[in-house]
């Protein structure tokens, strides 16, 4: 079934996507489309995986939950670095996890870095350092803002 649904996808603009089942009786994978627009994909080809990250820091917040070392409705400042200087807006981790913060996106701040210098590296903290000072009171109304998933980065890696 995967395989056709891959033989019969239409890739937008010369990409590609590669897929894979994990059963009991056995592992399949395929591809469909071009790598870079110019060769085959290979299942072994590796894909950048951005905001797919999202589910994965989601799914290690929702462990540390379990496990009792984090609580959704913790404050995000009582699980961060003493010396992060940042204003979380008093967000919650379950704020955060649900993009309701009222934090302002940073990626917009990136996008003309990104073109100029590609190879540059940000820490979180210059990263956090361009935001605006306007926040909203969370828990208002949801927007979508990279820095939800940063903040909760950095409570994983200091917890």
């Amino acid at each position: 079934m995967l395989e056709a649904a891959l033989a019969t996808h239409d890739v937008a603009d010369g990409g590609g996507m590669s897929a894979t089942v994990m059963t009991a009786e056995g592992t399949w994978s395929g591809t469909t489309g071009k790598a870079d627009g110019v060769r085959d994909l290979q299942v072994n080809d590796q894909f950048a995986i951005a905001s797919i990250t999202k589910s994965v820091v989601a799914a290690q917040v929702m462990l540390m939950v379990e496990a009792g070392e984090l609580g959704l409705d913790d404050l995000v400042a009582d699980h961060l670095p003493e010396d992060l200087q940042f204003d979380t807006n008093k967000a919650t981790i379950r704020h955060l996890l649900g993009h309701r913060s009222g934090l302002p996106d940073y990626y917009d701040l990136l996008e003309n870095s990104q073109e100029t210098e590609p190879q540059r590296f940000w820490t979180p903290t210059e990263i956090l350092e361009l935001l605006p000072t306007e926040r909203t009171p969370p828990g208002r109304s949801f927007a979508y803002a990279e820095t939800n998933y940063l903040l909760l980065s950095l409570v994983i890696e200091h917890l």
